[in-house]
């Protein structure tokens, strides 16, 4: 076996894709050994995977290095950044930096049996439960990713439902207020994702190239006065798994970097 540097890469998606090859075809980096058999993965110096597949016994005897963190749910995951954001509100009220100036509301809801639903919905506020208003609000799942299951509710029985529907199986859900005039790119829905790395306790460094990704269809259609169809997924969820189901999506109109 060569004594250069081995790294896995094993990864599907394309501007994860593009960021790395030029990492890999940079002369200077002609070094490394590239492979993307697992069957190669102990043996690798880095690996660059998906969670599930990086070796983490290894990582964790400090053998390797990977491109995640073991313990990562207390950074992305939506029920634990709704906790950590309301304990830092709570705990610094007058901060004109308060992350709830910036954040729309957001409320856990934690399911152990489909019998625990409706006492759930008791321990939401009034705006939820009664929404005179009939203001929309989405039901996302905490550990879930790709925008599996995510729904925009105006009624409380359509929540009821859903987490009737999906308690047998998941645990924790977040309940948040949804931005019903967001700030649109060409009549369409966008998010940006901004890729940072994190070093010890702590600095961070942010990607220079941020990415936007944009819904398939406008937020507003024609004949639509009052706003779009909360149920029509394509004008209101962003995610790139989501959009690329439907027939007219394309990845040059629908996922751009910022400075473009």
């Amino acid at each position: 076996m060569s004594t250069n540097p081995l790294l896995l890469v094993r990864d599907n998606v394309k501007f994860h894709q593009d960021l790395l090859n030029e990492v890999i075809n940079d002369p200077k980096r002609a070094y490394l050994n590239i492979t993307n058999n697992i069957n190669d993965a102990e043996d690798c110096q880095l690996q660059w995977c998906d969670y599930e597949d990086i070796s983490w016994k290894n990582v964790l005897k400090g053998e390797i290095r990977a491109n995640a963190y073991c313990v990562r749910k207390g950074l992305i995951r939506k029920a634990q950044l709704a906790t950590y954001i309301e304990r830092y509100s709570s705990k610094y009220p007058n901060n004109p930096l308060s992350l709830n100036n910036g954040t729309p509301a957001a409320y856990t809801v934690e399911l152990h049996h489909p019998d625990d639903v409706d006492e759930a919905i008791c321990d939401l506020p009034m705006e939820v439960v009664i929404n005179e208003d009939k203001l929309p609000w989405m039901l996302k799942l905490s550990m879930v990713e790709k925008a599996a299951n995510q729904i925009i509710f105006t009624n409380i029985q359509t929540l009821k439902d859903e987490l009737y529907l999906l308690s047998e199986h998941i645990r924790e859900f977040v309940v948040q207020k949804y931005i019903n005039n967001p700030l649109l790119c060409f009549n369409r829905k966008f998010s940006m994702r901004v890729y940072i790395l994190c070093c010890g306790d702590l600095k961070v460094f942010i990607y220079q190239d941020i990415f936007c990704f944009l819904c398939t269809l406008p937020y507003y259609q024609e004949g639509e006065e009052e706003g779009a169809d909360y149920t029509n997924h394509y004008q209101h969820i962003t995610n790139f798994n989501v959009n690329n189901k439907h027939k007219d999506w394309s990845e040059d109109q629908c996922s751009y970097l910022l400075h473009e």
